[in-house]
C-alpha cells in the first residue's frame, strides 16, 4: 500500500496477504510515528 502525506509517498508493508480491516483516523488527522493508522486482516479461504 503507498499513502500520500505532504506531497511525498510512504510505502506501508505488511508481513501477510490481506486487507484494511478498519481504518483508526480520519482524512486530515494529524497523526504520530507510533499511531495505528489501519488494521489488516489475513486473507484466508473458508
Amino acid at each position: 500500500m503507498v499513502m500520500e502525506a505532504m506531497k511525498m509517498e510512504h510505502v506501508v508493508k505488511v508481513p501477510h496477504a490481506g486487507y484494511v480491516e478498519g481504518l483508526k483516523v480520519t482524512a486530515g488527522q494529524q497523526v504520530f510515528d507510533s499511531s495505528v493508522l489501519f488494521t489488516i486482516k489475513n486473507n484466508t479461504a473458508n
